[in-house]
C-alpha cells in the first residue's frame, strides 16, 4: 500500500483532527463529531487484511 509524502500527511492532520482515534489492526480510524458532513476517515497504518 502506497502511504502519502510526509508533507500531505501533515496537512491531513492539520486540516481535519479528529475528535478520536484509535487503532484497529494495520488502520488509524478516526472519528469525527459531524461537522462539516466528514464522519470519519481511515488510513493504512500498518498491515491489514480485509
Amino acid at each position: 500500500m502506497a502511504r502519502p509524502d510526509a508533507d500531505l500527511e501533515a496537512a491531513f492532520e492539520v486540516t481535519w483532527v479528529p475528535a478520536e482515534t484509535r487503532r484497529c489492526g494495520g488502520l488509524l480510524v478516526g472519528r469525527g463529531l459531524g461537522a462539516g458532513g466528514r464522519v470519519s476517515a481511515a488510513r493504512g497504518i500498518g498491515p491489514w487484511t480485509a
